[in-house]
């Protein structure tokens, strides 16, 4: 997938929400592509969202703040698409895991507008919980 796309759906959904200078539409979009693990589509959504939808004065702020919810798009809607863990115990699995992974956040945090730096980092994530989820079944 590429740029181009990224930029179709991110106005796909732009188009469905309320002008009202909310930050929902990339959000709704990276949320999408978590759950399909197209993690390099997240960090290009924010990029095209912070070039061409952020008023210049508001850029650092909103850079901020999508990069601090990325973490929890990463936790709820990628990992859990990946079934590695069992369903019926997500939750606290997940849980255990996080603490086991303190830095985990602060690392998708930092690579969150870079997307060959996110992907890496999604990627030892990804490995971290597939390691931890076979410790836990065996």
């Amino acid at each position: 997938m590429t740029s181009d796309y990224v930029k179709h759906r991110l106005q796909v959904v732009i188009d469905r929400y309320p002008k009202n200078g909310s930050n929902d539409p990339v959000l709704a979009v990276c949320r999408e592509f978590a759950e399909g693990a197209f993690v390099a589509g997240i960090s290009m959504a924010f990029q095209e969202w912070i070039a061409n939808h952020v008023s210049p004065t508001q850029r650092g702020a909103v850079r901020r703040f999508l990069a601090g919810r990325l973490p929890g798009i990463i936790l709820n809607q990628y990992l859990p698409a990946q079934q590695l863990l069992d369903a019926v115990d997500l939750r606290d699995q997940l849980l255990q895991w996080t603490i086991s992974n303190p830095t985990w956040a602060q690392e998708v945090e930092e690579a969150a507008f870079d997307d060959t730096k996110l992907c890496e980092v999604v990627d030892r994530l990804y490995y971290s919980l597939l390691e931890y989820s076979k410790k836990k079944r065996g």
